[in-house]
C-alpha cells in the first residue's frame, strides 16, 4: 500500500461520515494541505491526527505481512473442498496433502 491509500483510510477512520477531495500531493502533509473538506459541520481532523492514524494503520498492515504471504501460497478453497469431500468418502490422500501444504506454508511464514 502507498501513502495515498493509507491517507484515505485514515481520513475515513477519523471522520467516516464526511466527504473530502484532495487536489494533489505525494506525501501525507501535501495531501492534507490540498484537502477540501466537504461538510463543514463535521470537524476536520488535524494534520497530526491524520499522520498518527496513518502510522497506526501502517503498523497494523505490516503486522499482517505473514498472513498476506500465507494466503498467496495456501491451497485454494477448491482444493480444500475437494480434499474434504474425498476424505468424507473415505479417500484421505488429498486431505493429507492439503494439510501438509498448509503446515509447510505456516512454517515458512510464522506469525509476527
Amino acid at each position: 500500500m502507498n501513502q495515498i491509500e493509507f491517507y484515505g483510510r485514515a481520513i475515513y477512520a477519523l471522520a467516516p461520515e464526511n466527504e473530502y477531495h484532495c487536489t494533489g500531493g505525494d506525501t501525507i502533509g501535501e495531501l492534507y494541505d490540498s484537502m477540501l473538506w466537504i461538510n463543514k459541520s463535521i470537524s476536520k481532523p488535524t494534520k497530526a491526527q491524520v499522520k498518527a492514524k496513518c502510522a497506526e494503520l501502517l503498523k497494523e498492515y505490516e503486522a499482517q505481512a505473514y498472513a498476506r504471504k500465507r494466503e498467496a501460497e495456501y491451497p485454494t478453497w477448491n482444493e480444500v473442498n475437494e480434499a474434504m469431500a474425498e476424505k468424507l468418502e473415505g479417500r484421505g490422500e488429498k486431505w493429507e496433502a492439503v494439510s501438509q501444504k498448509r503446515q509447510a506454508v505456516r512454517a515458512k511464514y510464522p506469525k509476527g
